[in-house]
């Protein structure tokens, strides 16, 4: 069955083209060379690349995956997916609105089936449903969120946990900041840590203390850095953060970014592990953008070993196809175009 599948929660616009297992088309309109210079998503900015791109990139995504018809024009093409499948919570408004609106006006004007699909939850689908054996757990981690699931099936599933403030790709955001490194924090700690020299016996960062073993808190986490980070540098909780950068040396910048995701990591891996311990999956997933860091991957598979499964690179941060696969996966439930509401952070 083909699925069309579109995404738009923050600054990539997506869509896809999917037909039971197999992917016909991929296109990803990012944005994150024009937030570079703000350190981070500006919604509003966002919000008018989306309106400008979607229609392009939906076009793109069906001419992609060649399906056969009279013409190409985008209403012909359309017509010969079976399904579209939007992500309508959560993520910036200005965003899920322009998507929402499309795929909407799309299935209305066509008579194409619409399914509504949480972002969140389909960042699951970013391994192939096919490969998954229930019960399963799952964590998925990005810019904007850090949650576990536990699934009995692919439409039978809780939350066991989420964070409290800050998600694990913000935290990243913030420290690669404070170092004065490139955004998106995620490749820039990554590849800083990679180049630390004697860092492996450092200190790490505390760790958050809650009531809940499966829910997180990166505030706390990201505050030690800065302390840490305004140590090294020779001032105390005093010193502006913007200033800390030029204090320090390119290996300060290395130790402490090596510091900040070695940290991360453990705090991620540390819940997921009594999850395993608690539920004793057949399987876990970690998924969302966050699953690209190799040092999560290295570890989590140390861990976890056959029992692991990691999406491709490709298909870790935000994707359409990861949307198509959930509404396939949960059988298609049907939103009628004129209910379909949508559902910001």
């Amino acid at each position: 069955m083909k699925v069309l599948g579109i995404e738009s929660t923050c600054d990539e616009t997506a869509a896809a083209v999917i037909d039971g297992e197999q992917i016909l088309s991929n296109v990803i309109a990012s944005q994150i060379d024009i937030h570079k210079e703000f350190g981070g998503v500006f919604p509003e900015i966002a919000a008018r690349e989306h309106l400008r791109v979607i229609l392009p990139t939906i076009k793109l995504a069906l001419v992609q995956a060649k399906l056969e018809g009279e013409s190409e024009t985008f209403a012909d093409l359309a017509r010969q997916v079976e399904a579209i499948a939007i992500a309508n919570r959560p993520g910036l408004i200005g965003g899920l609105m322009i998507g929402a609106m499309t795929a909407r006006t799309i299935a209305e004007t066509l008579g194409i089936p619409l399914v509504a699909v949480d972002h969140v939850y389909a960042h699951i689908y970013g391994v192939e449903p096919s490969a998954m054996r229930f019960p399963l757990l799952a964590l998925v981690v990005s810019g904007g969120h850090t949650t576990i699931y536990s699934l009995k099936s692919h439409t039978e599933y809780e939350i066991l946990g989420e964070t409290r403030d800050d998600a694990v790709g913000e935290a990243f955001d913030k420290a690669a900041k404070i170092l004065g490194l490139p955004y998106p924090g995620g490749p820039s700690i990554s590849k800083a840590a990679a180049a630390a020299l004697g860092a492996h016996d450092v200190q790490l960062l505390p760790f958050p203390k809650l009531d809940n073993p499966y829910e997180f808190s990166f505030s706390g986490l990201k505050t030690a850095f800065l302390r840490r980070a305004q140590e090294l540098a020779g001032g105390d909780f005093r010193m502006p953060s913007e200033e800390i950068a030029d204090l320090l040396s390119d290996d300060q910048k290395n130790q402490l970014a090596y510091t900040f995701q070695e940290s991360a990591v453990k705090i991620l891996l540390n819940a997921l592990e009594k999850a395993d311990q608690e539920f004793s999956p057949q399987q876990i997933i970690i998924s969302g953008g966050v699953a690209a860091n190799g040092r999560l991957r290295e570890r989590a598979g140390e861990l976890f070993g056959d029992k692991l499964l990691l999406p491709d690179l490709s298909l870790s941060t935000d994707n359409a196809v990861m949307i198509a696969r959930a509404a396939l996966a949960m059988g298609l439930p049907k939103t009628d175009p004129r209910e379909l509401r949508v559902t910001p952070n």
